[in-house]
């Protein structure tokens, strides 16, 4: 996936997407009547000639190449420069994790051969991890995926979901994976909840571990960032005495905001730290319970009682 995109970065890296770009930022701004407006014209700065010295003034290059070359190509160069950077150090444990995306395993389930060395790389990342025992599995689990992918259903994480473009070694037919219709598709989160719902922990302990870890890897540094701005606001001067696991808690409350929290279930849990939170919060809803049924089953009576009334008196 790195190496594809950077790839295509570099393919765009010419006069020819220049100026494709350019007739796109045209288009737009015709159809939302935005005022058009060209490079600007850079004035050409002529030098003092003095005697004895040989001095040429600026070349005059026009602003289009200008912009070419100053922006254009100085932004691609730098996005190239710091995606190969960034994942320079883990690539080959990048290449070993490739092997658990979706597309792999089906590739592999059609028999697209797996290399003879896979997650080598692995067992200096993960701890205990098993890597005679992880092929085993990955061959086994990857022969019968599309069994289990058939007997689950994946719910969506929003209405519309773009299918991405597999990687460049896969095997699995181009009109499958380049696909740009928009349905639900299956990822590595939905292959791990598969494993933990249908118990195929035991039968596959290297393959869960796996892919726990791979689920974990952060793909941007925004959600570290976004957690310390929480941590500001949270963790004021004036609640600067506030113990670790007050804060921990409070921290999970506001990071993980979108986990839906069972309320009754969490009511439960604290009640049970001490006995009298649990007089609070879980006996005396019983008590109310029972003065509900007692009360209605006194209303029932007096009705009852009120009706042989009438008829006696009738």
């Amino acid at each position: 996936m790195v190496d594809n995109c950077a790839r295509k970065l570099s393919e765009l890296r010419n006069e020819l997407h220049l100026d494709i770009l350019l007739a796109e930022a045209k288009k737009f701004s015709l159809e939302n009547e935005l005022e058009e407006v060209w490079f600007p014209e850079k004035r050409v700065q002529r030098q003092k000639k003095m005697a004895g010295e040989k001095i040429n003034d600026e070349i005059v290059t026009n602003a289009k190449d200008n912009f070419k070359i100053q922006v254009y190509f100085t932004v691609l160069d730098q996005i190239c420069t710091s995606i190969t950077s960034r994942f320079e150090g883990s690539r080959e444990i990048l290449s070993d994790l490739s092997l658990l995306s979706v597309d792999r395993l089906i590739a592999t389930n059609k028999g697209s051969p797996i290399p003879e060395d896979n997650f080598v790389y692995l067992d200096k990342w993960i701890p205990n991890l098993q890597i005679d025992q992880l092929k085993l599995e990955y061959s086994t689990f990857a022969y019968n995926f599309l069994k289990f992918k058939s007997t689950i259903t994946i719910e969506k994480l929003h209405e519309k979901v773009m299918v991405s473009e597999s990687d460049e070694d896969t095997s699995v037919d181009s009109d499958e994976v380049n696909s740009e219709e928009t349905k639900t598709k299956m990822t590595v989160l939905n292959v791990l909840k598969l494993l933990n719902t249908f118990n195929l922990i035991s039968a596959f302990p290297n393959m869960y571990m796996a892919y726990k870890f791979l689920c974990t890897i952060p793909a941007t540094s925004v959600s570290s960032e976004r957690t310390f701005s929480k941590l500001k606001l949270i963790k004021t001067r004036i609640r600067s005495t506030m113990v670790q696991k007050r804060l921990d808690s409070l921290m999970l409350l506001s990071c993980e905001k979108d986990i839906i929290i069972n309320i009754d279930e969490a009511i439960n849990k604290y009640a049970n730290t001490s006995k009298l939170l649990q007089e609070a919060l879980l006996y005396n809803r019983d008590i109310f319970i029972d003065k509900v049924d007692k009360l209605m089953s006194n209303l029932v009576l007096n009705f009852q009682i009120l009706d042989l009334k009438k008829k006696k008196i009738l």
